[in-house]
């Protein structure tokens, strides 16, 4: 019976500086602690520093479909305003919505999320 397979995939919350050179590399954070507590699962963390969900959208199927996880965690967003502020990259709520709710329609079985939201 194989272990059940659970993915972290976000920004530098979830990164934590893994190391992005094992499969394995966990981080210092809330993924590695996960999977101290977890030691019958597989756990994966694919948070990479400073990515938007247009960035985790390029790599979806790489970094989470082809992973095959029974459960996905996603914890991305903060970033956006961050590149909007520093950088007057804007990046509307509407497409926000329209990049994970593409991701999140081809996910494992089906993505449950809670959004943190900030507002002016």
């Amino acid at each position: 019976m194989s272990r059940p397979v659970v993915l972290f995939i976000g920004d530098s919350i979830t990164d934590c500086n893994r190391d992005r050179l094992r499969v394995d590399g966990l981080g210092t954070g809330y993924v590695a602690n996960i999977a101290k507590a977890l030691p019958n699962v597989t756990v994966y963390n694919r948070g990479i520093s400073g990515n938007r969900v247009v960035d985790l959208k390029a790599r979806w199927s790489e970094d989470s479909l082809d992973l095959h996880p029974d459960t996905l965690v996603v914890l991305i967003g903060v970033n956006e305003v961050w590149h909007q502020l520093k950088f007057g990259s804007p990046y509307t709520e509407a497409q926000y919505e329209a990049d994970y709710r593409e991701m999140s329609s081809c996910g494992p079985n089906r993505v449950n999320s809670t959004t943190a939201t900030l507002s002016r």
